[in-house]
């Protein structure tokens, strides 16, 4: 991803001057658990009933540029089953909490895996025009109970990643087709991250794969995902478990099959998308779920892919300092 805002929040040593919040008992730097490196923060849910807020990553200085997109993403481990998670986000005009603007919320993720380290649906925000400060919130919706314990691990919260159609909204949708793909190329080295598809009101619940090929058919990524019943309308990220480098000026595909076959179509192509590094060039379809889409009826297909083009500087002037105190904040076990 795009430059990490919340530098070195593995939990190596401490928290980043964590709040708990009013779902739980406590929290400390534990080793039990880690997905990256040797230890992890460990939560304690209290006896509150309800959904509800466990964890925050610091009472340091969150800044933020106003009207930009953002990615919060971060790892969850607890040998619970049917434990439900969302991220909120909160923004506020200046560099404390003291003028708030608004709140994002994200819809409920998958259910995490019992004792297995699960990628928490990643939340990918606009901040708003004022806005100079960001807090992220890691909520329980449900399966957590009195005394259940969850770890948090591999925090990220950076720049989002480049995509081709933004916050367009996709015209209705069909159910003949069952794998959709955009050709797509980029103006530079970089990575593909993962894709994005168009949850919408008749958007039917389930499971979907996101795929990336080369132009002649070889799979080089694939992640599954869930649309699930309390998802709201608008665009979703998945990410690919290991980000995939790109070719400056070299055509790929990325497509998307439901479990269904459902997609999004302009008819007939509308012309070229041109978004920063990345542009379309045509889109395809195939018959059998998941299978390289290779017949052109001069559709436009709604997926979208996620691409990296490397760091970005982030305009506010004080993140530098802000991530120095990241840095130093995790050298010492503190919460508070």
């Amino acid at each position: 991803m795009s430059t990490n805002i919340c530098a070195n929040a593995d939990c190596e040593t401490t928290g980043v001057g964590w709040y708990f919040g009013d779902r739980a008992t406590s929290g400390a730097i534990s080793t039990l658990q880690a997905h990256d490196g040797t230890s992890s923060v460990r939560v304690v849910k209290n006896a509150t009933a309800g959904a509800g807020t466990l964890f925050m990553p610091g009472n340091n200085v969150c800044p933020v540029s106003p009207s930009t997109a953002y990615l919060w993403d971060y790892w969850a481990y607890t040998t619970v089953s049917n434990v439900i998670l969302r991220t909120v986000v909160d923004f506020y005009q200046d560099t404390t909490d003291t003028f708030y603007i608004s709140t994002s919320t994200q819809p409920s993720a998958s259910a995490l895996v019992p004792s297995q380290w699960t990628r928490v649906r990643p939340h990918t925000f606009t901040t708003p025009a004022l806005a100079g400060f960001a807090r992220p919130f890691m909520q329980v919706v449900s399966g957590l109970a009195d005394t259940n314990v969850i770890y948090y691990d591999s925090l990220f919260m950076g720049l989002s990643d480049e995509n081709l159609y933004g916050s367009s909204t996709p015209p209705a949708s069909n159910t003949d087709v069952a794998s959709t793909g955009v050709y797509w190329s980029a103006d530079v080295d970089g990575t593909c991250t993962g894709g994005r598809y168009y949850n919408s009101a008749t958007t039917p619940h389930g499971a979907g794969t996101i795929k990336l090929w080369t132009n002649a058919g070889v799979e080089l990524a694939s992640k599954g995902f869930t649309v699930e019943s309390g998802d709201g309308v608008g665009w979703y990220d998945v990410l690919f478990d290991t980000p995939i480098s790109i070719t400056a000026a070299t055509q790929y595909v990325i497509s998307n099959s439901f479990f269904t076959a459902y997609y999004s179509s302009t008819i007939p192509w509308p012309g070229q998308t041109v978004s920063g590094n990345l542009q379309d060039h045509t889109a395809k379809w195939n018959s059998t779920a998941n299978v390289f889409p290779t017949t052109d009826v001069g559709n436009k297909y709604w997926i979208d892919v996620l691409f990296d083009a490397g760091d970005i500087p982030i305009s506010s002037p004080s993140v530098g300092s802000w991530v120095q105190v990241i840095r130093q904040a995790i050298n010492r076990a503190s919460f508070w």
